[in-house]
């Protein structure tokens, strides 16, 4: 299958399904429960306490990506791991600027936070 990029350029996709076969690979239904249908994702940020939890987070950000793109200034891989970068270096003065306690250890919704704040981080 081809797409097209935001840039532009084709893009040709990989067959999942007909790989899927080669490899005999059953499908395995994920339910991500409170993070299928929360779209509060400042809200959502602060559920997180579990490797699981974050993973659902990022199917939430993923969601709201597809569902709301407007909301992202970082919309592009590129602009969202050098934002992701840039807002990490920069975490004490975070912390402290909004009354946080500098991390000493991450956690999983330390992880979560860095990306949600991620998408619109300049």
């Amino acid at each position: 299958m081809v797409t097209r990029d935001d840039a532009g350029q084709d893009r040709q996709e990989p067959d999942w399904a007909a790989l899927a076969d080669e490899f005999r690979l059953m499908p395995v239904p994920v339910d991500f429960g409170r993070f299928n249908d929360f779209q509060d994702l400042d809200a959502l940020v602060e559920t997180v306490e579990t490797h699981e939890d974050l993973a659902g987070f990022v199917f939430a950000l993923e969601t709201n990506l597809d569902h709301d793109p407007e909301a992202w200034e970082n919309r592009t891989l590129e602009s969202y791991l050098d934002s992701l970068q840039r807002f990490t270096t920069s975490l004490d003065s975070w912390a402290r600027n909004n009354g946080q306690p500098v991390p000493v250890e991450p956690t999983w919704k330390l992880m979560a936070r860095l990306l949600l704040i991620a998408r619109t981080y300049e």
